[in-house]
């Protein structure tokens, strides 16, 4: 990347005389770096986040095995005349208002672009929780579906009259359980409003999957990826 980007001249190991030590951690990892990719996914997330009202009736609709391919391919499919074809891929995004979601680095031209592109926003999703959180890969991996909860800080102040003069103060918690020697334990987080928006992104896909694939969204992992990765093989999505 160069000294002018990073901020100082990176050593070459080959040059550098004595032994290195074996630390196991990682190395440091330049700021401009981390900077780099908070402002390149909260661009990302922004970009998503339109369609976070929309993505479950999106993809619940291609339950039906003729929607989004080209008209040309219904066609062949003997799927009958204009008044039977199903929208394709560009019409169908267009009908549900997520024209801005689907563009640029989640373009989706042909329906066999779309798990491409879902799993691409999961992505983007799973590292914006990484980077406000500091979770590890499994951790996010193990979300359940009901992941926020509103923690409590502070009490109302309520004076000698009952008026209320210091609202409660609250913030968004993060959790997961987390397996150890035998026993869960429960572990959480502070959630910030762009971790709290990236799982109403998560849980958004994930309830038109579950649709789309008749699963019940209960306690198990809605998973950034989970629902995608078990029906990769799905043609609904193929």
């Amino acid at each position: 990347m160069g000294e002018a980007r990073l901020g100082y001249a990176v050593l070459n190991p080959s040059n550098f005389d004595g032994e290195r030590p074996d630390y196991k951690q990682h190395p440091v990892i330049p700021t401009q770096i981390y900077l780099k990719l908070i402002n390149l996914t909260g661009d990302l997330l922004d970009q998503l986040y339109l369609g976070v009202g929309r993505f479950e009736a999106f993809i619940a609709c291609f339950a039906d095995e003729y929607y989004g391919i080209t008209y040309v391919r219904q066609r062949c499919l003997g799927v009958g005349g204009k008044a039977h074809w199903r929208p394709d891929m560009a019409q169908a995004i267009n009908d549900h208002g997520l024209t801005s979601v689907f563009a640029g680095e989640f373009e989706c031209l042909y329906l066999r672009s779309l798990q491409r592109c879902l799993i691409q926003m999961q992505d983007v999703v799973k590292t914006v929780i990484h980077l406000y959180t500091g979770m590890r890969d499994q951790e996010v991996m193990r979300i359940s579906y009901h992941c926020l909860s509103d923690q409590v800080i502070r009490q109302a102040v309520v004076d000698d009259q009952g008026i209320e003069r210091d609202k409660a103060q609250s913030v968004n918690v993060f959790s997961t359980a987390t397996k150890f020697t035998g026993y869960k334990k429960e572990v959480t987080w502070f959630a910030p409003g762009e971790v709290v928006r990236a799982v109403e992104v998560a849980q958004a896909i994930c309830r038109g999957l579950a649709k789309l694939y008749k699963i019940e969204l209960d306690a198990r992992c809605f998973s950034i990826r989970l629902l995608l990765v078990l029906h990769g093989t799905e043609p609904r999505l193929a």
